[in-house]
């Protein structure tokens, strides 16, 4: 995590010196500096991803008010609601995008209700600033649900103050030397022993989480962050067309809050110290 007063990370370094290659692709008139394809690619077709992840467990009886089958209970309706190009579902350590038109199909881009059809929800919008110098970070995620059965699901996994989630968001594509071109794949709530693996659902904390987000971090050459955090604050309206507007704050702990240490009892050398100090002013 880049904090106020460090040096870089030598993969940032890497990375600024690579693009730094890129963009000077194709300068002057030299034949042997014309731009490759894959550095054209790079240039024309790196686009943003984002994805929002629920640690959220829920028992059969909450799926049953919302009228979702109890056998989506514990974590399983977190992995089948990920919101990442709509609603994506994590299946085989990968995640699987809806596809087609008519509801009655489990798959189904569309939903149908009392508006008829409806295109899956989304996140239309993220914002994030780093706090304390870069120690924390703040995001808002602005999402749009469709209909009300969308709205119900984005409210029982992300929509409780805090609520446990994973953001993650990057480049499509990254170059590591300045002229190939590597794409983002897998990230952390894709990884099997990771955010949805049964062991961190149940024997792990925020700090077990720190290593891997920093390890994708390193592996996609600074074009991939993420943060663990909090739900700090959430907001909804209800629109006339029959969608919601729904805003989430996200609050990280942070590795460097994570990492001091409160209330230590001072040495009594040191305690002594101090009140002969303030008794002799």
């Amino acid at each position: 995590m880049a904090i106020i007063g460090e040096e870089l990370e030598d993969y940032v370094i890497d990375q600024i010196n690579a693009r730094q290659i890129l963009h000077g692709s194709g300068a002057g008139n030299d034949i042997a500096n014309i731009r490759k394809d894959q550095q054209i690619n790079l240039l024309n077709s790196n686009t943003s991803w984002v994805k929002l992840a629920s640690g959220i467990s829920v028992t059969a009886d909450k799926l049953k008010g919302i009228g979702i089958d109890s056998s989506l209970s514990g974590m399983r309706l977190a992995k089948k609601y990920i919101l990442n190009s709509g609603f994506s579902k994590l299946e085989g350590g990968r995640l699987q995008q809806r596809e087609g038109f008519l509801p009655q199909q489990s798959d189904s881009s569309y939903t149908y209700g009392s508006y008829g059809y409806s295109p899956m929800p989304g996140i239309e919008n993220v914002d994030i600033k780093t706090l304390n110098r870069g120690s924390i970070k703040k995001a808002t995620v602005k999402l749009k649900a469709n209909n009300k059965q969308q709205f119900d699901i984005i409210d029982l996994l992300y929509l409780r103050l805090g609520y446990t989630v994973l953001l993650e968001w990057g480049n499509s594509l990254y170059t590591p030397n300045g002229t190939t071109r590597e794409i983002v794949r897998g990230t952390l709530i894709e990884d099997p022993l990771r955010f949805f693996s049964s062991g961190y659902e149940k024997n792990k904390s925020y700090l077990d989480m720190l290593g891997p987000i920093n390890f994708y971090r390193r592996k996609y050459a600074g074009n991939y962050d993420g943060l663990l955090g909090k739900v700090s604050n959430f907001s909804w309206a209800f629109m006339e067309d029959g969608s919601y507007d729904i805003e989430i704050t996200i609050i990280s702990l942070g590795d460097v809050v994570e990492s001091l240490k409160l209330n230590i009892s001072t040495d009594k050398t040191l305690s002594q110290f101090i009140a002969t100090s303030v008794g002799t002013e």
